[in-house]
């Protein structure tokens, strides 16, 4: 074969080009949330319960970002570390002299029973996929 000569590449070969392309965009493209979560301080937490419902429905994936407990308000969604589990609640008040925050999920007819302490805030709920 003369130098400089391209050779001509089956349609196999071409396929296989396609298809290597396309299953490294799509392991890209289902990885980048998560990478995107890590680089801006974030978690993504599975919703396997009801008591955010309708807001969040079990089965969502809550996007948490980490914040500072001190800088959360009335209202706002947390999640929290309980007992070696993960919980999302929103924020009914705030004791800052205290450091606890009490919260209770949106479909739950009381409080939660103990409040927070502002070293078990995982975070701010940003965002959720149902």
């Amino acid at each position: 074969m003369a130098a400089g000569k391209k050779q001509k590449k089956s349609p196999f070969g071409t396929f296989c080009n396609v298809l290597g392309t396309a299953v490294i965009v799509l392991v890209v493209a289902a990885l980048l949330p998560f990478l995107i979560l890590r680089v801006t301080g974030g978690e993504a937490f599975d919703v396997t319960t009801g008591s955010m419902e309708p807001e969040i429905p079990v089965g969502s994936l809550a996007v948490v970002k980490h914040v500072d407990a001190a800088s959360l308000t009335e209202g706002d969604v947390i999640a929290y570390e309980k007992d070696g589990a993960v919980v999302v609640h929103r924020v009914l008040e705030i004791d800052a002299a205290a450091a606890e925050i009490t919260t209770k999920g949106d479909a739950n007819d009381i409080q939660d029973p103990r409040p927070v302490k502002y070293d078990e805030v995982i975070g701010l709920v940003t965002y959720h996929y149902d």
